[in-house]
């Protein structure tokens, strides 16, 4: 293996990375006894997981990020299909069909489609960089993430859809669309909600964004999880209750404690100073992604860092929203924290397109250095 390639790696973003998975196995173990039942498969599994995604993300950081670009075409074709084919063969949990089953293992593509959608995306924008105030232009890449996005809400999967949306947009906005037309998607973005509260939102969808309007008019229905969430977070205080000694988590008040709801189980259970470390490693991650994205020596590693960053601002951002009652509900999981192998292995292999990038802008330079020098 080349030395260079090890020395530029961004060993405190890999860092980072295995101390929030770290967090979320922790916490899993200490749920896996809620109920007084010690079931410790989540756990297993999650290891299983990390284990896969660091091997991933090692792989794609010895990789040229560049060679994307020569098969995202296929690829994204093949998320296309695996999208469709959820509608024929899939295995419904929680209330949506999402998840491809193999054994005792799920594949969930909406979250390998979040990946996929950014590099192509990337890939677009960086060929039409110049042609961005131009509406076909904007249209064209709007086809992109919106063909998925669909897919993944008629399973129905809101939150996923909503964060490839989010990625887009946020995209779109960094490389200055004008005023005229930011306005006229967000005019849409509004009547095409009007239209989904009318013709497709579930029953449980409406209640949950009911519920966040006014969590305790409905306190044991729909807005039952945000109520027990706020409940939890309070009651962790300054230093916590203790690992496994949480009500609202341990006696199965607060639900889905492992994957929506981690972040109140961590606050019930480490405290404020446990959600203050949590805060701080992700501001870490956030401002070594920023330097990753700032060193980029094309547009299209600079649009690739751009949408992974725009990816876990929103995930993280929201997930936490929601457990402090800040935003609907939307069953979008904590990067790299909650219990979930796609949403896991997709965010590492993020983080290994971008230590790609990171790598091959160092080496870049060295290499600009050397011929100025001689």
């Amino acid at each position: 293996m080349n030395i260079r390639i090890l020395k530029n790696v961004d060993w405190t973003l890999f860092g980072v990375a295995i101390i929030l998975s770290g967090l979320g196995l922790l916490i899993i173990y200490s749920i896996s006894y809620a109920g007084g039942n010690l079931d410790l498969l989540n756990l297993k599994k999650q290891v299983l997981f990390l284990a896969g995604g660091i091997t991933a993300a090692f792989i794609l950081t010895l990789i040229d990020y560049r060679l994307l670009k020569r098969y995202i075409n296929p690829l994204y074709i093949l998320t296309i299909v695996s999208l469709v084919l959820l509608f024929f063969n899939a295995v419904l949990i929680r209330g949506s069909a999402s998840w491809f089953k193999f054994g005792f293992f799920s594949i969930q593509p909406a979250e390998i489609a979040k990946i996929i959608v950014i590099i192509i995306l990337a890939k677009y924008f960086s060929n039409h960089y110049e042609q961005m105030n131009r509406l076909p232009t904007i249209l064209i890449s709007g086809i992109y993430a919106a063909l998925p996005a669909i897919l993944i809400a008629l399973q129905p999967d809101f939150g996923s859809a909503l964060i490839i949306i989010l990625i887009w947009f946020g995209m779109i906005v960094f490389l200055g669309i004008n005023r005229f037309h930011l306005g006229l998607f967000l005019s849409s973005g509004v009547g095409f909600f009007i239209l989904s509260w009318l013709f497709f939102f579930k029953d449980y969808q409406k209640a949950r964004i009911l519920a966040f309007i006014n969590p305790y008019f409905d306190p044991l229905g729909s807005g039952y999880h945000v109520a027990q969430s706020v409940i939890a977070v309070g009651s962790g205080g300054f230093w916590g209750r203790g690992l496994g000694q949480g009500s609202q988590s341990q006696l199965l008040f607060l639900p889905e404690t492992q994957t929506d709801f981690i972040f109140a189980a961590i606050g019930e259970e480490l405290g404020f100073i446990g959600i203050i470390f949590l805060i701080i490693l992700f501001g870490i991650l956030f401002w070594r992604l920023l330097g990753i994205f700032h060193r980029a020596r094309d547009n299209f590693g600079k649009m690739l860092t751009l949408g992974i960053i725009i990816m876990l601002i929103s995930e993280a951002g929201i997930n936490i929203g929601m457990n402090m009652g800040l935003v609907p509900v939307t069953g979008i999981p904590l990067p790299l924290v909650s219990y979930g192998g796609s949403a896991l292995i997709a965010t590492l292999i993020g983080l290994g397109i971008l230590q790609s990038i990171k790598i091959r802008s160092a080496t870049d330079d060295e290499q600009k250095e050397i011929h100025e020098l001689t």
